[in-house]
C-alpha cells in the first residue's frame, strides 16, 4: 500500500485480524452479526485505500454514525446530536400548540414538560459533562 507507513499497515492488519477473531467466535457460537449494521468511523486522519471486512463483506465508511441513542461524528463534536435533538424538540412543540385548541398556559406547560422536556433532557450528561 503505497504512502502508508509500515505502523498504519500493522495496526490495519491487526484490525482486520480483529474483526476476523471475532467473525469466527460468533460463528463457533452460532451468533449472526448483521453487516448492514457495522460500518467504518474514522476519527481523525481518514485513512481511505484499505477496505476493512466482515465475512467477506466490504464496510461502509461513514463519517457519522448513531450509537446507543448518540450520534457519533468524526470529529467527535455533539454539534449533530445537539441539532438533531433541538429539531426533534421544536417539531414536537409545534404539534402540541397545533393539537390543542384550548391556550391554557397550565395545559400546554403540562404537555411541554412530558412530550418536549425528556427529550432535552435525554443523555446531556455525554454532550455536556
Amino acid at each position: 500500500m503505497p504512502g502508508y507507513t509500515l505502523t498504519v499497515i500493522l495496526l490495519l492488519l491487526q484490525l482486520q485480524l480483529a474483526i476476523n477473531a471475532l467473525t469466527n467466535w460468533a460463528q463457533v457460537w452460532q451468533l449472526g452479526i448483521s453487516v448492514d449494521k457495522c460500518c467504518v468511523l474514522n476519527i481523525g486522519t481518514e485513512i481511505t485505500a484499505p477496505r476493512l471486512s466482515l465475512n467477506n463483506c466490504p464496510l461502509s465508511v461513514l463519517t457519522q454514525t448513531r450509537n446507543l441513542g448518540f450520534i457519533v461524528s468524526e470529529s467527535l463534536s455533539p454539534t449533530v446530536h445537539v441539532m438533531e435533538i433541538v429539531s426533534k424538540a421544536h417539531r414536537r412543540s409545534a404539534l402540541i400548540l397545533h393539537a390543542f385548541t384550548a391556550q391554557d398556559a397550565k395545559l400546554l406547560i403540562h404537555a411541554y414538560t412530558v412530550y418536549v422536556r425528556p427529550l432535552l433532557e435525554h443523555n446531556t450528561i455525554i454532550w455536556t459533562p
